[in-house]
C-alpha cells in the first residue's frame, strides 16, 4: 500500500490550518505542516496538536517569506512518504477526492495527477471555472523552482483526475495578508521574451492540460511556442530583451481574458481591458524607478533558476540560519525582497 504525506503551509492562520488538518487527517499517513507563524501562533499550534491528539501531524518552523512557494523545496524534504498531496489552508478537498485518493495512488503508473481547482468558491457555491493543478505526485518525480503559483516540473506522465475529484479555493478562507504580499511580488515578475514564452505556456497548461501530458509537451504547446517565437522575430525582439509595455498588456490580457471566457463572463471579459491598461501603466512606473535595471536582472535570474535555487532555500542550513537571523524581526515579502537584492549584490545566505 502506497503511503501519503499531506503537505500544508500556514502563517498566522492557525484555526484555518487546524480545520484543514482535521479535514485531511483520515486520508493521510502523515500531515507535514510548514509553519511561518509568530511565537503566539506556534504555541497555539503545539497546544492544538496535543489537545486534539494529532499524532500524525509533524510541524516545522520556517521563516515567513510572504507566500509559501519559495519554501516548497524545503518542505518536500520533510515529507517521509512516496506520494505527496499539496493543499493550502484556503482550500478544501471534495468528498469524492478524499474517497478515491488511495485508489488513485495505488499502482499508479504516472508521476503526478492534475487536479481540478475551482478558483472562486464563495459561500459553498462551486462555479464552472477551474484550472488544472499538479497537486498529487510522487515526491521524487517533481521539482519546484519557487515562482508564483507555478506548476512543478514532472518527470514521467501526468494524468488528470476526472469526475468530481477536485480542490475548492474558498474565498472566505483567504487572508488579506496573503493577498497583499502576493501583489507586492509582481514587481519581481518582470520578464524577457524568453521568460514570457515559458510563463505563458506554464499558465495556460492549468487551463487546457490534456490527458497524460502537460501543455508543454503537447502539440498545441509546441505550436504556441512556435507562434510566440514567430511574433518575436517579426517584431525584431531579442530573447533577453524586456517585454514592451504593450506586450505586458497583451500577456496579462491573454491570461485573464482566457479565464473570463472559461467562466462564460462577457462583462468580465470587457472589464479586463481597463485593468490590464492599469497594470501596463504600473510596469511603466517600475521601469522609471532608480533600481529598475537591478530589479529586471533579479527577475531574469529568478525566472531562469527559480527563487528556491537562487536563494538556496531547499537547504536545511539556509532555513535554520534565516530562522536565527530574523527571529523577532520583520519578515514576509519585504524580507524576501531584501534577500533577493542581497543575493544579487553578492551576499551569501
Amino acid at each position: 500500500m502506497e503511503k501519503l504525506s499531506v503537505l500544508i503551509f500556514s502563517r498566522n492562520d492557525i484555526q484555518k490550518a487546524i480545520g484543514l488538518i482535521r479535514d485531511v487527517y483520515p486520508i493521510a499517513d502523515e500531515v507535514v505542516l510548514v509553519d511561518s507563524s509568530d511565537a503566539p501562533g506556534r504555541r497555539e499550534l503545539s497546544t492544538a496538536k496535543r489537545r486534539l491528539g494529532l499524532a500524525k501531524l509533524r510541524i516545522f518552523h520556517a521563516v515567513a517569506l510572504g507566500y509559501p512557494d519559495p519554501l516548497r523545496g524545503y518542505a518536500l524534504r520533510k515529507c517521509r512518504f512516496p506520494w505527496v498531496l499539496l493543499i493550502d489552508t484556503d482550500e478544501r478537498m471534495s468528498a469524492e477526492f478524499k474517497r478515491r485518493i488511495r485508489g488513485m495512488i495505488s499502482g499508479a503508473k504516472c508521476g503526478a495527477f492534475a487536479i481540478k481547482r475551482y478558483e472562486d468558491v464563495r459561500n459553498g457555491k462551486i462555479t464552472n471555472f477551474f484550472t488544472w493543478n499538479i497537486r498529487l505526485y510522487r515526491k521524487g518525480s517533481v521539482t519546484y523552482r519557487g515562482l508564483l503559483h507555478e506548476q512543478p516540473m514532472v518527470r514521467g506522465a501526468v494524468e488528470r483526475a476526472e469526475g468530481p475529484c477536485y480542490i475548492a479555493h474558498v474565498r472566505e478562507l483567504m487572508t488579506e495578508q496573503a493577498r497583499d504580499e502576493y501583489v507586492q511580488m509582481f514587481k519581481f515578475g518582470r520578464m524577457s521574451y524568453e521568460d514570457f514564452n515559458a510563463s505563458l505556456v506554464d499558465y495556460l497548461s492549468k487551463l487546457v492540460m490534456s490527458r497524460r501530458r502537460s501543455l508543454e509537451g503537447s502539440r498545441p504547446g509546441r505550436a504556441l511556442r512556435s507562434l510566440l517565437r514567430a511574433y518575436e522575430r517579426l517584431t525584431l525582439k531579442k530573447p533577453d530583451q524586456e517585454l514592451s509595455d504593450f506586450d505586458y498588456f497583451v500577456y496579462r490580457f491573454m491570461i485573464d481574458a482566457t479565464i473570463q471566457v472559461k467562466r462564460g463572463s462577457v462583462v468580465g471579459f470587457l472589464q479586463q481591458v481597463p485593468r490590464e491598461f492599469a497594470f501596463a501603466r504600473k510596469v511603466r512606473e517600475w521601469k522609471r524607478e532608480p533600481d529598475s535595471a537591478e530589479i529586471f536582472e533579479i527577475s531574469r535570474a529568478v525566472n531562469r533558476e527559480g527563487i528556491i535555487k537562487y536563494l538556496g532555500l531547499d537547504r536545511e542550513g539556509t532555513i535554520a540560519r534565516l530562522n536565527r537571523m530574523y527571529a523577532g524581526k520583520k519578515q514576509g515579502v519585504s524580507l524576501l525582497i531584501r534577500l533577493l537584492k542581497g543575493r544579487y549584490e553578492g551576499e551569501a545566505l
